[in-house]
């Protein structure tokens, strides 16, 4: 017997996870890339920055990076539980049809 709740926690979990990885890969990245981009400013004198803290940046810098950060998080969090929906969904469906766990 196939367990719709169980499947629907598991998927849960699994999409919190997924969540989670692509928010520090996505930190990360925009980190680096917003640091290049001050470099690079910086070299063509086209932005003036203030002193950097100790991990090389300002915290005006930080404060946009964690502004960017949420941003994209947000869209990543709202395709990851609209694909989710789907997933139920289509269980769902499935198992209306008839279908048994492997179809699932």
């Amino acid at each position: 017997m196939f367990d719709l709740d169980i499947f629907k926690k598991s998927l849960k979990s699994v999409f919190d996870k997924l969540t989670k990885s692509q928010a520090e890969s996505l930190s990360i990245e925009i980190a680096a890339n917003f640091t290049a981009g001050m470099s690079a400013a910086e070299k063509h004198k086209s932005f003036k920055s203030e002193e950097p803290e100790e991990d090389g940046l300002t915290n005006k810098e930080k404060a946009e990076i964690a502004a960017l950060a949420a941003l994209y998080l947000g869209y990543i969090s709202k395709f990851n539980d609209t694909a989710q929906d789907q997933i139920l969904t289509k269980a769902k469906d499935i198992l209306d049809a008839g279908g048994s766990k492997q179809d699932v």
